[in-house]
C-alpha cells in the first residue's frame, strides 16, 4: 500500500496529483464523518447523528479540495497527505468522544457555583473543531520548508 502511494506521488501531472490528494483527503474525512456520527448515535441523542455526519462530511469536502490543491502545489507525497489526514481524523474522533462524554453541570455553572475546567472548555469549544483544519496545512508547509532541496546544477 505504501509503495503504491510512493509510486503515484513521484510521477504524473499536477492535475493527476491533485486528484489523488483530493481522493485520499476526502476518503479519510468521509470515514471520519461516519465514525463521529456513529459515536454520536450510540453515545448521545441518536437523532443528531445525521447533523454530525453532514457537518463533518461537508466541511471535509471543502477541506479536501483546498488541501488537495495545497499538497499538489507543494508537490508533497501521497504518504504525507495520508499521514496528516489520519492524524486529523484521530483528533476529530477523540474530540467528538470527549464532547459527548465529558459531563458538565450547567446549572452549577450558571449559578456561579462552579467554573468550567480547561479540559471542559477545550472539548465544548467550537474553535477546537474549526481550528483543527489548519494543523495539516501548517505541518505540510513545515515539512515542505524543512525538506532538503535537490540541486540540478
Amino acid at each position: 500500500m505504501i509503495e503504491l502511494l510512493v509510486v503515484h506521488s513521484t510521477g504524473g501531472s499536477m492535475k493527476q496529483n491533485f486528484v489523488w490528494h483530493f481522493l485520499i483527503s476526502f476518503a479519510v474525512m468521509l470515514i471520519t464523518a461516519m465514525l463521529c456520527s456513529i459515536l454520536q448515535y450510540h453515545s448521545a441523542y441518536d437523532y443528531f447523528w445525521f447533523i454530525i455526519f453532514s457537518i463533518v462530511s461537508v466541511s471535509g469536502l471543502v477541506f479536501a479540495m483546498v488541501f488537495g490543491i495545497f499538497q499538489s502545489k507543494l508537490q508533497q507525497s501521497l504518504l504525507n497527505t495520508t499521514i496528516l489526514l489520519v492524524l486529523l481524523s484521530l483528533y476529530f474522533i477523540v474530540l467528538f468522544y470527549g464532547f459527548i462524554h465529558i459531563k458538565i453541570d450547567w446549572q452549577a455553572i450558571s449559578e456561579g457555583k462552579a467554573q468550567l475546567t480547561l479540559l471542559q472548555k477545550f472539548f465544548k469549544s467550537d474553535l477546537s473543531f474549526w481550528l483543527a483544519f489548519l494543523a495539516p496545512f501548517i505541518l505540510s508547509f513545515l515539512t515542505y520548508t524543512l525538506k532538503p532541496k535537490s540541486n540540478f546544477s
